[in-house]
Parts: C-alpha cells; sequence; structure tokens
C-alpha cells in the first residue's frame, strides 16, 4: 500500500503500485519517484488533468512541443506513450481509436470483498431478507443465519416464500397495509411489526425494507430487509406505559387538584381534578407554561419567586401556600397548595404539587 503522507486531495491513485502526486506533478511507485524525460512528464500530466477522458494525439502533441517549431508527427507522440509505459508497465493508459488516448480512474479490486459477502452478512446480528419482487408474491430468495437463529425455521421452509408467513394468523396489522403499499411503490419504509417463530412465540420486529434498483433502468430489482429483535425493549416500554397509566389512574380518583411542574414551570402531568378546576381537557393543559396561562396576576411575581426559590432547594418540602389561579375560562379561584420537589439522581427536576379549591373560604 502506497504511504504518501499527504491528503487524498493532493494524491491521485491510477493503480494499486502508481500514483499521481497532484503538487510536484511526478509519478510516484510504492513512494518512489519514477524519472521521466520533460516531454513524457508533460505528457503525464495532461493526461491526469483529463483522468477517464480521451485526449487525441494532436492535442498531447501541442501541448509537449508548443514551444517548439517541430510540426505535427503521431509518430512521436506514440513513441513517447510507449516509452512511459516501458518506465510504469502498470500505468492505465489505454489506446483508443482515432488517435486518441486514456488514463483510466483507478478502480480498486472488490471481487475479493464479493467473494465474501454471505460471509460478512451470515455473522451481522441483525436479520437480512432479500426478496424478489420480479417473481409472483415477492418470494424470499436470501435470508442470513440470524433468521435461522431468531425465527428456527430450517433453509426449505423458507426459501420462495412471502414475509407474510412470519405473521401466520396476525395479518390484520397496520404495519403490514403499510409495508405492502411501500413495497407496491418501490418506496423505503421503517416500522414495527409483530412477527412469530416456528413455535408460535410472538416478536416484536423493527423492520427497515430499501429497494434495490437496476442502475441502467432504475427498475427494482429487489428489496433488502433488516430486521432487529425488539421484543425484550417493547415488553419494558410498555411495563412502563401500563404503569404510568395505572398511577395516572390514582391520580384521577383522587379528590385534590395534582399537577406538575418541570424546573421551567411547564405542565407535565395534570390529574382528572386538576382537568375540572382548570376547566380545560388534560392535552389542553399539559405542555403549557403554568405562570403564563393559570396563574392570576395579582399573585404572579409571589408565585414565581416561591418556585425559583423551591427549584433552587431553599424551601421547605410540604410547604402550604395559598395563591389565586385563573381558570381556562377566566374564572379566578382560591388554591391551597402542598408541594414537594421531584428528585431524579438527587437532582432537583421539577415540582409536584397537590391543591384543594377553597373558593367558596376566600383567602
Amino acid at each position: 500500500m502506497i504511504q504518501f503522507g499527504m491528503t487524498t486531495k493532493e494524491i491521485i491513485k491510477l493503480s494499486e503500485s502508481y500514483a499521481w502526486n497532484m503538487v510536484s506533478k511526478i509519478l510516484v511507485k510504492d513512494s518512489q519517484e519514477i524519472k521521466f524525460s520533460l516531454r513524457q512528464q508533460k505528457t503525464l500530466e495532461l493526461l491526469v488533468d483529463n483522468l477517464d477522458k480521451e485526449v487525441s494525439n494532436s492535442d498531447i502533441f501541442n501541448h509537449i512541443f508548443e514551444d517548439n517549431l517541430d510540426k505535427y508527427n503521431e509518430k512521436s507522440v506514440r513513441n513517447i506513450i510507449s516509452n512511459i509505459k516501458k518506465h510504469a508497465p502498470n500505468i492505465p493508459i489505454h489506446n483508443m481509436y482515432g488517435g486518441r488516448y486514456v488514463l483510466k480512474k483507478y478502480k480498486p479490486d472488490i471481487s475479493l470483498f464479493t467473494e465474501h459477502i454471505p460471509v460478512i452478512l451470515n455473522q451481522v446480528q441483525n436479520i437480512i431478507i432479500v426478496t424478489d419482487p420480479n417473481q409472483k408474491d415477492n418470494p424470499i430468495i436470501y435470508v442470513n443465519s440470524a433468521f435461522y437463529d431468531l425465527y428456527g425455521y430450517e433453509e426449505h421452509e423458507v426459501y420462495g416464500r412471502n414475509c407474510r408467513f412470519l405473521q401466520l394468523n396476525d395479518q390484520e396489522q397496520d404495519a403490514t397495509i403499510e409495508i405492502t403499499n411501500a413495497i407496491n411503490n418501490g418506496e423505503s419504509i421503517e416500522t414495527n411489526i409483530r412477527n412469530y417463530t416456528k413455535d408460535g412465540d410472538k416478536k416484536i420486529i423493527n423492520v427497515h425494507i430499501s429497494p434495490i434498483c437496476d442502475k441502467q433502468n432504475g427498475k427494482v430489482k429487489y428489496f433488502f430487509r433488516v430486521q432487529k429483535d425488539i421484543t425484550e425493549l417493547y415488553e419494558k416500554e410498555q411495563a412502563l406505559l401500563n404503569e404510568k397509566n395505572k398511577a395516572q389512574q390514582y391520580l384521577d380518583m383522587a379528590g385534590n387538584l395534582i399537577i406538575a411542574l418541570d424546573v421551567y414551570g411547564v405542565i407535565t402531568l395534570v390529574n382528572q381534578k386538576g382537568a375540572e378546576i382548570l376547566e380545560a381537557d388534560k392535552s389542553e393543559i399539559i405542555g403549557k407554561n403554568w405562570f403564563d396561562h393559570f396563574l392570576e396576576v395579582e399573585d404572579l411575581e409571589m408565585v414565581k419567586g416561591f418556585f425559583v426559590k423551591f427549584m433552587n432547594g431553599k424551601v421547605k418540602e410540604v410547604e402550604y401556600v395559598k395563591n389565586k389561579i385563573i381558570s381556562a375560562t377566566g374564572k379566578i379561584k382560591h388554591i391551597a397548595w402542598h408541594n414537594t420537589l421531584i428528585l431524579e439522581e438527587n437532582k432537583i427536576v421539577g415540582i409536584l404539587s397537590s391543591g384543594v379549591d377553597i373558593s367558596s373560604q376566600g383567602l
């Protein structure tokens, strides 16, 4: 491998061993300069400047003999090209029809890599599936080892089948409709779907599907699918969601207004009683700033000052305060509060307040 200690913009690789130095205008092989005559050097420079483009014999002649009175001689150029090839046998200068030459761009040999693609894919942890939409029912034509590890099928049970067999009798999913539409339109898609193993175990799968198109006509040749088993993550998220919903149910059963604010005063939680007192739907309350929307102007500075002290930990927990709030319909109400800090890893992240409507008592 050539080691030049220069940037790729300063070096143009012409073959496995030859490269052109754009700064010094020299050809090097394995870091060693190849010596050329001035005319050979100028010829190479012209060909490099027109890399992958045909350059005529006469253009080369005019470029290298521009300061001489020599008459055009096609043989002179041929001799120069031949001598360059003698000094650098593997340099990719090609003789084209009509007295033209072209220096080809270097393209690394990827045949060895191509041979190892199946081995590489079989070591990928995610599931790889390739299907052929040009055959009837878009059958599976390739899966990697991770597919068999998760689903438990044998090879003869997989090839030639549509991926829908992985949903067993659970075909009526939004995800299956989304995937079908994407495939029919030749589009990419990422979604989560319920698949099942051979033994019937349900798996939640994140699937990303991409069309592989023919470079010549743009037609979809294959669909390349990457599947990731997210069952464990999904179950944890569902458990957290269930706990959150259960906690919300308990809060909604409470007879007091319960509200949570983050450190900026934005409402992150409100119970049903709170929504009733504030006279708005929960969705209309959560996400709004408490001080901007629900605090009576007369008490604004006092309550904000208390909030800042509370967030800084300068006020005792279970502090009892009274203040006026204003509902979504403009009604002023008197609330008596008990407040406590919300901590995460000993860091204050908000405040949880429980309030009683004492409007009938006044402040």
